[in-house]
């Protein structure tokens, strides 16, 4: 839970750009940034989902999935968009 925090502060030094404008205006016209934008978005509202579901075998197991995916955006997917 901790780490879904401390991953939002890692984002300014795993991004390539040196300004703040620079990495806003790249992100704001990349209609692959947007697509992506909308995937983390569905991630986001199934881990919402998942986490008020009962802690039974299908749902742990998407628990996991849905939790790498959303680690693997910051990690690894916002970094080669910019």
């Amino acid at each position: 839970m901790f780490a879904a925090i401390l991953v939002n502060f890692a984002i300014p030094a795993l991004t390539r750009s040196t300004s703040f404008d620079a990495l806003m205006i790249s992100c704001v016209y990349s209609d692959l940034h947007k697509i992506c934008v909308w995937f983390f978005f569905a991630i986001f509202l199934t881990l919402m989902f998942l986490g008020m579901s009962a802690a039974e075998a299908p749902f742990v197991l998407a628990s996991k999935l849905f939790t790498a995916l959303y680690f693997v955006y910051f990690l690894a997917v916002l970094p080669a968009l910019n």
